[in-house]
């Protein structure tokens, strides 16, 4: 991307880099394992490619986007009907990031 707006002659830096990922949350496995069942996602295949586990897990893979250059994060929250997973991220994820 920055090669690009170089190319362009455009500052790399006048742009706002961003990702979206998809979010799991959980305070046990066993209701991580459940909200990953029930929107029909693989734990491990989540782990890898998305946000999932714990509070403090989502903010370490956002933490690291935030070190490759990333400045906004869009979570896409699949269980929109899952209120108790909207209020963790709300209480526990959402007030640590900047």
């Amino acid at each position: 991307m920055r090669s690009a707006c170089e190319q362009a002659e455009r500052d790399p830096d006048s742009l706002v880099y961003s990702h979206a990922i998809t979010v799991c949350c959980a305070t046990s496995d066993s209701e991580l394992r459940r909200r990953a069942e029930r929107i029909g996602r693989d734990l491990q295949e989540l782990r890898s490619a998305g946000a999932a586990g714990s509070p403090a897990e989502v903010l370490e893979r956002l933490a690291g986007f935030a070190e490759a250059g990333s400045q906004r994060a869009y979570l896409q929250v699949i269980d929109l009907d899952d209120i108790d997973q909207l209020e963790l991220i709300a209480a526990e994820v959402m007030p640590q990031l900047t």
